[in-house]
């Protein structure tokens, strides 16, 4: 498997939402409807005539937002756990991202594009095209390679 093929549910694969489309009027009434701040829908890295979620749809189970409390005077940063509303809303957009496989296959070109002016992630997507073999990620690796990764973060959210 090369590594387009193992990126290609990698988030920003996916296309979004097309800025010019009513699914785009959709997605903002959507999440005004339910207090979900509209940086919520950030431009697309690969394609900048697309929206997309700033979470995967693994995220949004666990998702907060940040917000900003004034109280005497002060601001104060605060976290916002989603409602169980919310979350349906955020997976309702995700039901309004397009489908056009020539846009994700053009999304994965140019996220390979940029891979290669890298030089550290083009020897480490060289290694992975190179691997002889097949190998599937189990539940048990990501739950081992999350914990790790958390180790090391201790600001990363919990894995559901």
């Amino acid at each position: 498997m090369d590594l387009a093929l193992f990126l290609y549910e990698f988030r920003y694969i996916n296309p979004g939402i097309d800025i010019s489309s009513d699914n785009y009027i959709k997605a903002n009434e959507i999440l005004t409807k339910v207090g979900v701040p509209q940086r919520t829908l950030i431009p697309h890295a690969l394609n900048p005539d697309y929206v997309r979620l700033n979470m995967s749809k693994e995220e949004i189970e666990n998702s907060i937002f940040s917000a900003n409390l004034t109280q005497n005077g002060q601001t104060i940063p605060v976290q916002i756990q989603t409602t169980k509303e919310q979350k349906e809303a955020l997976y309702a957009i995700l039901d309004l991202y397009s489908n056009d496989d020539n846009i994700k296959n053009n999304n994965i070109t140019k996220l390979i594009e940029e891979i290669e002016k890298r030089q550290y992630l083009k020897l480490i997507k060289d290694w992975w095209d190179n691997i002889n073999g097949n190998f599937q990620i189990t539940s048990v690796g990501k739950v081992l390679a999350h914990t790790n990764a958390q180790r090391c973060d201790k600001n990363l959210p919990p894995l559901n």
